[in-house]
């Protein structure tokens, strides 16, 4: 998807983070490639784990949000963040 369709800007992040099932387990780390106010595209480096549809990411942030897969490929995906409202 181009850039120019993006609903919110995204910022390149190269950083480790780490997914956690909703009941706080740690399931893998990963790293958050890039970020944006709603989502950020990950990379697990054993894509045979089994994950979950929804999780939350540790990254470094005060929060840890209640994330949703959007789309995989391979070892990579795309995450929304499920904001609350």
């Amino acid at each position: 998807m181009g850039e120019t369709l993006r609903k919110y800007k995204r910022l390149q992040w190269n950083r480790q983070g780490e997914i956690f099932s909703l009941l706080g387990q740690k399931i893998i780390t990963c790293l958050v490639k890039d970020i944006s106010q709603n989502g950020a595209h990950l990379e697990v480096t054993s894509p045979e784990v089994l994950l979950p549809d929804c999780f939350r990411l540790h990254y470094g942030a005060d929060e840890q949000p209640k994330c949703c897969v959007r789309w995989r490929k391979g070892n990579e995906m795309g995450i929304e963040f499920m904001l609350r409202r």
